[in-house]
């Protein structure tokens, strides 16, 4: 994995992959919403929250992606992902 930053986002993508999602920015969160999304930010990193309530579903399909990954390998901040998604 391959980590570039752009404004205040982090960007993760397979070194080498070009793909739609690579070249779109999800939008900033505004601080009411940041506030609704502390638990969502207790798991996961700013840049996959933005991309989930992103207006492009592009983003919000490859921070699914993400998330089904994470939860099959069980990474997601040391959570057992059953509670978590609880």
């Amino acid at each position: 994995m391959m980590m570039t930053t752009q404004s205040s986002s982090l960007h993760y993508h397979v070194a080498g992959s070009t793909t739609t999602e690579d070249l779109l920015t999800p939008e900033p969160l505004t601080e009411a919403v940041l506030a609704e999304s502390g638990p969502l930010l207790a798991i996961l990193e700013l840049y996959y929250v933005e991309c989930l309530l992103s207006k492009q579903w592009q983003l919000r399909d490859k921070a699914l992606q993400f998330i089904i990954q994470e939860t099959k390998l069980n990474h997601l901040a040391g959570h057992d992902p059953l509670m978590v998604f609880r």
